[in-house]
């Protein structure tokens, strides 16, 4: 059984429609999404329907929950929040449309599967938190507690980080191949895994995929959204640096 693994769309639909060709010409025999399917880029409803209909698995992200708690989140936002960031999360939530909000809110936190290889935990941050990273800057002790509270699994595959990442504690392996719509390593190419579930133990492929992504620069030029998203597409970037970035090259 070969899975394609994809996480943080983010709404960039053209990286999502790039990395779903990818995965059928890879032959794959199913889809799984770790979450994030909105935020940042133009398509959040097209990205969450698309996901729907291809996806067997799919977790709910962060990011995906803020968005789904603006109504009652929006005004501490506004007086809270990085601006940017408040209005990002207000913008994707007015963007949605009802059906996409409903598909978004009827997604798991995590969902746990038995393959050939043993079995495999699907979430989006960490088997302990919604939105704890699991990096190369995690602590050793924190990845044996994270292991501890994956018991059983011989795979966690999860998201959120941006950057892909592999680590193992002892037979457990966790996996993250990076993003699909928002890739923080410098390197825009959309990012996803084939993971092989069918041995005695799992197997992966870190596939990137090149993209057309002036019809995003496009669209965030046209939508008015702020050109630190169109720096992070083109660059790769995260948003810290895309605003960095554009300090320094301010025109």
């Amino acid at each position: 059984m070969r899975v394609a693994f994809v996480c943080d769309v983010h709404g960039n639909l053209p990286a999502l429609e790039a990395v779903l060709a990818d995965a059928r010409a890879q032959g794959v025999d199913a889809i799984w999404d770790g979450g994030d399917a909105v935020g940042y880029h133009p398509w959040p409803s097209e990205c969450v329907q698309r996901l729907d209909e291809v996806c067997d698995l799919a977790v709910q992200g962060n990011y995906d929950r803020k968005v789904l708690r603006t109504p009652r989140r929006r005004q501490r936002w506004l007086r809270r929040k990085d601006p940017l960031k408040a209005a990002t999360l207000i913008w994707a939530w007015e963007q949605l449309d009802e059906r996409s909000r409903r598909v978004l809110a009827a997604r798991p936190s995590f969902w746990r599967i038995h393959a050939p290889c043993g079995e495999v935990l699907l979430l989006h941050a960490s088997p302990l938190s919604r939105k704890e990273p699991l990096s190369s800057t995690t602590e050793p002790a924190r990845w044996a507690e994270q292991a501890t509270a994956a018991a059983g699994a011989v795979l966690v595959l999860h998201g959120h980080v941006h950057i892909g990442h592999a680590h193992r504690e002892e037979r457990l392996l966790f996996l993250t191949p990076g993003s699909v719509g928002r890739p923080e390593d410098g390197d825009p190419r959309a990012a996803y895994a084939i993971v092989d579930l069918g041995g005695e133990a799992p197997t992966y492929t870190v596939r990137r995929v090149a993209y057309d992504v002036d019809p995003v620069l496009h669209e965030i030029e046209v939508r008015r959204l702020p050109r630190e998203f169109a720096v992070m597409a083109a660059r790769g970037f995260s948003l810290a640096d895309a605003r960095r970035w554009l300090e320094v090259n301010p025109g």
